[in-house]
């Protein structure tokens, strides 16, 4: 080896090593943080909050190290990777560190103490999002891409299990008080926050180690009216064709019918989009199941006449398009085509906003 290859993979080791020191902190204010909530421990609380200020000035004393790296050794390939997801991570912990704060803010603000039932919900949330910061790190320390990629699906079984507790909040499960309800809901903010890094994190080694970015996100769509016989099957139809690969398509109704619609099922057929097996089928209400899905769409009237309570992390869609044609109508092919052109074209420019120029 080189003495400039030495050099190069000791600045490279230095930093890594500044990052784990930062990693330790950001970890060790977050547990204190949980501890001092759960525990009801102002003075830990009040500690937390102060040591943030070493976490601020160890993410700034890397950053300046990353940056004198890249002019002294103009890296490239691996190493310009590896610097890159340094001043990634070096963020991200620096961010954790003021979720961590917050959190202890917020324990500080409660009226009285957490109750049994709050307590165990955070506590099981705690250890769930503790476990992904530390095999996420754990993974990025040793240059293990197996960890990384292990670790990448838990946010998202969290986020299902954050919109039930949101749910008993809302019900008085935990405290009647407003202003504790608000201070649970930042926490659990909070922790969702870091679990969304923790996956950051392993999406940032897995770039070092390999250079893959990360992939485009698939959404989950669904689209509901009352009869899940015409509207919402042919939105459903409509955007699986023609944007197979940004997202999963579903429809229901609230109170769907025993058969599609023939006209709509023979016109769809016509542009060579054929629903033979197409069922109505009941909007699933459970939070769990409707969770699963990023934007849900009510082609007939407020989507809360079809689904209630509105989870929390699903975004709502409205578009009136007017009634589907009736039995008697003497051409509910004019009438279907109009559907056909507006639903093709508010999909279209959904799918722009979810994912940009040209999503198919």
């Amino acid at each position: 080896m080189s003495l400039y290859e030495r050099r190069l993979q000791q600045d490279a080791e230095q930093l890594k090593g500044q990052l784990r020191v930062l990693g330790d902190m950001a970890e060790q204010m977050l547990q204190n943080a949980l501890h001092a909530l759960l525990t009801d421990d102002a003075r830990l609380a009040n500690e937390t909050v102060l040591a943030d200020h070493p976490v601020n000035r160890r993410m700034r004393e890397i950053d300046r190290l990353s940056h004198a790296f890249i002019a002294r050794h103009q890296p490239s390939a691996g190493h310009l990777r590896m610097i890159s997801a340094i001043m990634r991570i070096n963020l991200a912990l620096e961010r954790i560190g003021d979720y961590a704060v917050t959190i202890a803010r917020e324990s500080l603000q409660l009226s009285q103490p957490l109750s049994r039932a709050a307590a165990q919900e955070i506590e099981t949330i705690a250890g769930e999002v503790r476990d992904m910061l530390h095999r996420a790190l754990a993974a990025f320390y040793d240059g293990n891409e197996t960890l990384a990629r292990a670790a990448m699906p838990q946010p998202a079984r969290l986020e299902i299990t954050l919109n039930g507790i949101y749910a008993r909040l809302i019900g008085n499960r935990y405290t009647a008080e407003d202003r504790d309800k608000f201070a649970i809901f930042a926490i659990l903010a909070q922790l969702k926050r870091v679990a969304d890094h923790a996956k950051n994190i392993c999406e940032d080694n897995l770039f070092a180690l390999t250079g893959e970015t990360k992939p485009a996100k698939v959404y989950s769509l669904l689209f509901i009216d009352q009869d899940n016989a015409c509207l919402s099957l042919m939105a459903q139809a409509i955007a699986a064709a023609n944007h197979p690969r940004v997202g999963r398509y579903a429809s229901a109704g609230s109170r769907p019918a025993e058969h599609a619609n023939p006209e709509m099922l023979r016109f769809m057929a016509g542009l060579g989009i054929p629903l033979k097996d197409a069922r109505p089928a009941p909007i699933d209400a459970s939070s769990r199941e409707l969770a699963r899905h990023h934007v849900i769409v009510s082609l007939e009237g407020d989507p809360r006449k079809h689904i209630h309570p509105i989870p929390f992390h699903t975004a709502f869609i409205e578009w009136d398009l007017g009634r589907p044609p009736a039995p008697d109508d003497p051409a509910p092919e004019q009438r279907l085509a109009e559907i056909h052109r507006e639903l093709t074209f508010r999909i279209a420019e959904l799918m722009k906003l979810l994912r940009g120029d040209n999503p198919t």
